[in-house]
């Protein structure tokens, strides 16, 4: 946001009658960098997958994906929902492949059909 966009803001905020420190709390919200899940599958969205990545690098926030998995003595889900509880959004992009099946949950869901009802169970930002 450019400096006029943040004193506006911030002239709006004191027009509506908001005190300094909801003012103080609105303008540190305005600077946080939040880390965001992106889900897909793999091999059929490289360029999708690199696109949305790079547009969250431009906006100083953080992507969170499988590419920068390290090798874990939890079940891949565990791992992979214990990720999405640090993260602030996820990103699902959608391709016409289904996915990799967990063949260790009981449904046999995709790995990415279990990020999709995880995020929706944990009530993220969408």
């Amino acid at each position: 946001m450019a400096i006029g966009g943040v004193l506006g803001f911030m002239l709006d905020m004191a027009r509506n009658g908001r005190k300094n420190n909801e003012i103080a709390k609105q303008l540190k919200d305005l600077r946080r960098k939040y880390q965001i899940f992106v889900s897909s599958t793999i091999e059929d969205l490289k360029k999708e997958r690199k696109a949305v990545i790079e547009a969250i690098l431009e906006r100083k926030h953080i992507p969170i994906s499988m590419e920068q998995f390290s090798a874990s003595n939890m079940s891949q889900m565990d791992f992979i929902k214990q990720t999405m509880d640090e993260c602030d959004y996820v990103i699902l992009i959608i391709g016409e492949r289904y996915g990799t099946i967990d063949n260790t949950s009981i449904q046999k869901y995709s790995y990415t059909e279990q990020e999709y009802n995880y995020a929706i169970e944990k009530k993220f930002q969408y």
